[in-house]
């Protein structure tokens, strides 16, 4: 029985120790094959990114842009009675360029040196700010040490139609308007000179207070000097340097309408008028030792309504 268990014991020692053995030379396999595997990806990466860089990105270039190439329709010719041609039409080559995406100043710089050798290009009406533009696109590096500390600008304020603009030292401010086309920020004009004032609290509020009433301080404003206006007009028409005509249906005419004119465009229709009766020879002639009658609004009716 003894004997008997002892050789049980031996067998199924023996069965576990092949069965390690095989695990272990599976494992042993399927690590080498993983190996592989990961070698074979490591080298697919190197040969896309490093050996065939760029064919891939020219390839990645030519799958994502759209070109569209083709002959525009020409529009129809407008012929005479007599089969001659009165409109024609004439070709004319327009060269449009967009930017690839990854495309450096560089690039471009090369492109545009390179495009200049084909083509003849009028440069007269480049302006000073352009050719400037170029030039430091083109030498960044001369650009930077051309540029001194107080040259150097950061943005302090960003708003709906400008920017406001501080040099280093913190001794101007500039503003500058801008318009924006999607991503397209392009500069409006020239820059202006802002000012930055040094307040007490209390100027500061009046200041702010002053700011708020603005509207209103300007409508009374604008009120004052419409009144004062005003004032000037009726003392114009009850002058004494167009008595002569105050009687005339033009002067009634015009004093009625005396609000869609500016002073000086009534002085001077007033001058002219005087000046046209008096070339027909047509002037009212009176008494200046008499006391001028003062010309008022009510007055200035039509004559042929009155004597109805």
């Amino acid at each position: 029985m003894r004997r008997k268990i002892i050789n049980h014991y031996q067998y199924y020692k023996k069965k576990n120790i092949d069965q390690e053995l095989v695990i272990n030379k599976r494992y042993k396999i399927l690590l080498v094959i993983v190996i592989l595997c990961m070698i074979y990806l490591i080298f697919g990466l190197y040969r896309v990114q490093v050996l065939k860089n760029e064919y891939y990105s020219e390839r990645l270039v030519e799958l994502t842009q759209t070109v569209v190439e083709g002959d525009s329709t020409p529009r129809g010719r407008i012929y005479d009675r007599n089969g001659k041609i009165i409109v024609d039409n004439v070709a004319v080559k327009k060269i449009t360029y967009k930017k690839i995406a990854g495309t450096t100043t560089k690039d471009e710089i090369m492109l545009a040196y390179h495009l200049g050798e084909l083509i003849d290009v009028d440069y007269t009406d480049l302006t000073e700010k352009q050719l400037k533009d170029f030039w430091i696109k083109n030498n960044p590096k001369r650009a930077d040490n051309k540029v001194t500390d107080n040259e150097w600008y950061y943005i302090i304020g960003v708003y709906d139609d400008h920017f406001a603009y501080e040099n280093w030292s913190g001794g101007v401010i500039y503003g500058q308007k801008y318009t924006k086309n999607n991503d397209n920020v392009e500069f409006e004009g020239e820059r202006y000179n802002l000012h930055r004032e040094l307040l007490t609290d209390s100027e500061y509020q009046e200041l702010q207070s002053m700011r708020s009433n603005y509207s209103s301080i300007k409508a009374e404003l604008e009120k004052y000097q419409t009144k004062e206006e005003q004032v000037k007009k009726d003392a114009l028409f009850e002058s004494k340097d167009y008595l002569a005509i105050a009687d005339k249906s033009e002067f009634l005419e015009l004093m009625n309408k005396h609000d869609e004119y500016s002073l000086e465009e009534l002085t001077s229709k007033l001058d002219n008028m005087l000046l046209s009766y008096a070339k027909t020879g047509e002037l009212k002639q009176f008494d200046e030792s008499k006391p001028n009658k003062k010309v008022s609004k009510k007055d200035f009716t039509n004559p042929a309504e009155k004597r109805s």
